[in-house]
């Protein structure tokens, strides 16, 4: 088996953390844009990468992922104020995942830090709403080798 990169492990990682979450119909590793949401059951997340900022340190280089998490829901007929709180349920329940993959014997030291950024909660329409959070997520390998660990 060829070495796989360490942000690629990391995005995996990132992915089955998320998987865990039973409430979703699905996971998908990609950006949303353009998305037929008549083909995809709901509630349904998508998670990718906006951007990636390295930071060279001496012999390390840190790499920090805006990842953007997107979750598609229907909006039932029961009321804003309920609907608001089941799109708080599942803010926590992402925060609770994202927040797991720091735990180092899950990820045998791939996330080196993870931070939460802004949360948004939209209406597209009367039958679909989004709610899109942010994380800042990062990792490290040596420098010069994208396929080194770094366990500190």
């Amino acid at each position: 088996m060829a070495d796989v990169p360490i942000k690629t492990l990391t995005m995996q990682a990132i992915g089955t953390a998320l998987a865990s979450i039973t409430a979703f119909e699905s996971v998908n590793r990609w950006r949303n844009a353009p998305v037929d949401l008549d083909n995809k059951l709901l509630p349904c997340l998508f998670f990718y990468e906006l951007v990636e900022i390295p930071t060279p340190r001496n012999r390390l280089m840190t790499n920090e992922l805006r990842l953007i998490i997107d979750i598609y829901v229907d909006i039932p007929s029961y009321g804003y104020e309920d609907f608001t709180d089941d799109m708080d349920v599942l803010q926590a329940e992402v925060h609770n995942a994202m927040f797991s993959v720091i735990n180092k014997d899950t990820l045998k030291g791939l996330v080196l830090e993870c931070q939460q950024g802004p949360v948004k909660k939209e209406q597209a329409n009367d039958m679909i709403a989004l709610l899109r959070m942010e994380f800042f997520v990062t990792y490290g390998h040596n420098m010069g080798n994208a396929f080194s660990r770094v366990n500190y």
